[in-house]
């Protein structure tokens, strides 16, 4: 009931800002359920031919994830010392895809085009209203979860289904192309 509690509070208040609490992972989620890696088969033709391809996407975001966990939030920054929401999604897909895009979650959110979030695929940003002047941005990474800067906890995954998340849930824009996709999968 304590954790009820504590939750709750945390969760009412939560949001973007230097003063504000994020709820971590979703109760027994980890990153290791959120972003599934490619698998192998025990087929040795197979094998070799994995071994022969470039790492998955899925692969680089949970690679990057492991860079960077952890990583304190600063608003402002983009290092592994410290960075905010936008800039971490950035330096990711500065370092995985070899994409530049804007350094700001007010212009990420004009680049791509939208998606749905029924539509949502691993690397698609993902926007949310904290309040009426305030965005915040992470990166999906499939099983409804995306890794972000917060606040409080740094980079970390949490989960859309939260209560907090969902309700401030605004919109998702895909970078990436089909061919990104195709040629990283």
């Amino acid at each position: 009931m304590k954790l009820l509690t504590l939750l709750t509070f945390l969760l009412l208040f939560s949001g973007c800002s230097k003063q504000v609490l994020y709820p971590a992972y979703y109760p027994g989620v980890t990153p290791q359920d959120t972003i599934q890696t490619s698998q192998t088969t025990s087929n040795s033709q197979n094998q070799l031919a994995q071994d022969d391809q470039k790492p998955s996407l899925l692969d680089k975001l949970h690679a990057e994830y492991k860079k960077w966990q952890d990583t304190p939030y600063k608003y402002g920054s983009t290092g592994q010392n410290g960075t905010d929401c936008s800039g971490f999604v950035q330096a990711i897909y500065k370092e995985a895809f070899e994409m530049d895009i804007p350094r700001d979650s007010s212009n990420q959110v004009l680049k791509g085009i939208e998606v749905s979030s029924s539509e949502l695929q691993p690397g698609d940003l993902v926007f949310f209203k904290i309040n009426a002047h305030l965005r915040h941005v992470g990166i999906y990474v499939g099983n409804n979860s995306f890794m972000h800067s917060a606040t409080k906890g740094g980079v970390m995954i949490s989960s859309m289904d939260m209560g907090y998340w969902k309700k401030r849930y605004w919109t998702s824009r895909r970078m990436l192309t089909e061919r990104t996709y195709t040629a990283q999968n």
